[in-house]
C-alpha cells in the first residue's frame, strides 16, 4: 500500500497520489487506448455526425451543441482525433477521480479495469452519442462522488460547472430528459445550509425541480433555436411506426394507417417481411412498405393512431416491447465484433456464442440489488449516494429504452454498462467496509437550514 506520507519524486508528478507503479500502470493502460484506437475509424452514424458538423447542419438526431464543438476543434486539427481525445478524457479521467477516491483501498485497481470490459471497450473508441454521453456523465458522477466522500459541499463555481456539464452531456442523447434529474439532484443535495426556517428537504428538493425544469426547458430551447423547421424530421414518429408495424405483426391485424403505406397495394405480409430489430428496414430501402409522415395532420394522426392501437390491443403492444427489450439485454457488443471480425472463417464463427456471456441480461437482477443496497444505506453510509445516483441512472435508461427504443442495438445500453461497472466500487465498500459514517443527508435530515 503506498505511504500518503512518502515525500519521494513520483514518476508521474501531476498524480502524487498514485505510486510510480500505478502511475506506470496508467500510463501503459492509455497508450494501449491511443495504439488502438487512434486514427479512429469512423463509423457511418460518426461519419454523418462529422459531416453535419462541418457543415453546421443541425438535425434533431443529432446533438447540436456537439455538433458545434466538433465544428471549432476542426479548426484545430481537420479530422476526429481531438473529438475522440475528449471522448477519452472523460472516461479516464472518470478513473482517475475514482483511483484517488478509493486511493489505499484494493478495490482502487477496479478502474484500471473498466475501460477494458469489452462491452465497454469495444465501442470506446466509436464517437457516438451514446459514448459522449456516457463518458461525460461518468466524468461528472465521479467528480460529484470525489465530493460526497470527502464530505464537502460545491462552491458556486463548482455548480456552475457541472450544472453546463449536465446541460451539454444531456443534450447529446434523447433519453437523457429521463436521467439528468438524478444529477441535478446530486448537485443540489451537494449545495451548503442557508440561513432559512425553510426544511432542508424541502428547499432542496423545491430547487432540485426547478433546476431541473430549467436544464429541460432550456434544451428544448437550443434545440429549437439551432434546429431549423427543414432539418425537422420529427425522428420521434418513427417508434411510433415501429410499434404499429410490430402491433401488426404480432396480432395479425393492419394497425398501420393507410397514410403510411408506400401504395394502395401493402398488405400484412409486406410488413412481416421487413419488420426486424431494426426499423429502417420498415422506411428507407426501396422496397420498403411504409413512409414516414409529410405534415403535421399525418402526425397527430399518427399519434391519435398509436394511442388507440394500444387501448384497444395492449398485448400486441408489449409483445412487439417485450421481443425488442430482451433483444437489447441479450446482445452483446462483442459477440457482434468478434462475427465481423471472424465472418469469412467458419471455424471461428462456431466460438461465436461464447460472447453472449457479455449480454447485460444477467448483471440486471444484480443492478437491481444495487439499487435496493443503495436505497437501504441512504441514510447511514456515505458511499450509498453515489451508488443510488448511478444505479438509479443506469436502471432508468433501460426502463426508458422498454418504451421509446427502435432498435435492438447494444450501444443503446452503453451508458448503463458504464452505470454498472462505476458503481461496483462503491458496492464493495458497502459491503467489505466496516466504516459506518453518517452524512448530512436531505432525505433524512428534517432541520431547518438555519439551524445546519
Amino acid at each position: 500500500m503506498h505511504n500518503l506520507n512518502d515525500k519521494s519524486p513520483k514518476t508521474f508528478p501531476f498524480l502524487t497520489f498514485l505510486s510510480p507503479v500505478q502511475g506506470t500502470v496508467l500510463f501503459i493502460l492509455i497508450l494501449i487506448y491511443g495504439v488502438v484506437f487512434f486514427p479512429p475509424n469512423l463509423s457511418p452514424d460518426a461519419r454523418n455526425m462529422y459531416q453535419n458538423a462541418l457543415n453546421l447542419t443541425y438535425v434533431d438526431y443529432s446533438p447540436p451543441l456537439t455538433l458545434l464543438l466538433w465544428h471549432s476543434l476542426n479548426h484545430l486539427k481537420e479530422g476526429a482525433d481531438l473529438m475522440l481525445s475528449l471522448n477519452f478524457v472523460g472516461l479516464w479521467g472518470a478513473c482517475i477521480i475514482g483511483l484517488h477516491l478509493f486511493k489505499g483501498k484494493r478495490i482502487s485497481y477496479f478502474f484500471f479495469v473498466i475501460p477494458f470490459v469489452p462491452s465497454i471497450f469495444c465501442d470506446a473508441g466509436e464517437i457516438l452519442k451514446d459514448t459522449i454521453f456516457s463518458f461525460g456523465y461518468m466524468l461528472l458522477a465521479m467528480i460529484l462522488a470525489h465530493k460526497t466522500l470527502r464530505e464537502k459541499n460545491l462552491t458556486l463555481w463548482e455548480t456552475a460547472g457541472l450544472l453546463l456539464g449536465v446541460f451539454y452531456f444531456s443534450m447529446v442523447k434523447v433519453q437523457a430528459q429521463f436521467i439528468f434529474p438524478f444529477m441535478i439532484l446530486w448537485i443540489v443535495w451537494l449545495q451548503p445550509p442557508l440561513s432559512s426556517k425553510i426544511s432542508t428537504v424541502y428547499f432542496k428538493s423545491l430547487l432540485a425541480i426547478a433546476l431541473s425544469l430549467s436544464v429541460f426547458f432550456g434544451m428544448k430551447a437550443c434545440n429549437n433555436f439551432l434546429i431549423q423547421q427543414t432539418n425537422n424530421t420529427h425522428y420521434w414518429q418513427y417508434v411510433k411506426i415501429y410499434d404499429l408495424a410490430g402491433m401488426s405483426v404480432m396480432s395479425k391485424k393492419m394497425y398501420v394507417p393507410r397514410f403510411l403505406h408506400k401504395n394502395d397495394s401493402i398488405t400484412l405480409k409486406d410488413i412481416e417481411d421487413h419488420y426486424d430489430y431494426l426499423w429502417e428496414p420498415l422506411i428507407r430501402p426501396e422496397d420498403a412498405p411504409l413512409v414516414s409522415t409529410k405534415s403535421e395532420d399525418e402526425r397527430t394522426a399518427l399519434i391519435a393512431t398509436w394511442k388507440e392501437s394500444i387501448y384497444r390491443d395492449p398485448m400486441a403492444y408489449l409483445k412487439h416491447r417485450t421481443r425488442l427489450w430482451l433483444k437489447i439485454l441479450t446482445g452483446s457488443i462483442a459477440k457482434g465484433q468478434y462475427i465481423e471480425w471472424a465472418k469469412n472463417s467458419p471455424t471461428l464463427l462456431k466460438f461465436a456464442p461464447i460472447f453472449s456471456v457479455f449480454s447485460f441480461l444477467p448483471l440486471f437482477p444484480l443492478f437491481l440489488y444495487f439499487w435496493w443496497l443503495s436505497v437501504k444505506n441512504l441514510i447511514k453510509r456515505k458511499e450509498a449516494m453515489p451508488l443510488f445516483i448511478l444505479s438509479s441512472m443506469g436502471l432508468t435508461l433501460i426502463f426508458v429504452l422498454y418504451i421509446f427504443s427502435l432498435a435492438a442495438a447494444g450501444r443503446y445500453i452503453y451508458f448503463s454498462w458504464c452505470c454498472f461497472m462505476f458503481s461496483v466500487p462503491f458496492v464493495y465498500q458497502l459491503k467489505f467496509s466496516n466504516k459506518k459514517t453518517s452524512i448530512q443527508n436531505p432525505l433524512s435530515s428534517c432541520k431547518t437550514l438555519g439551524n445546519s
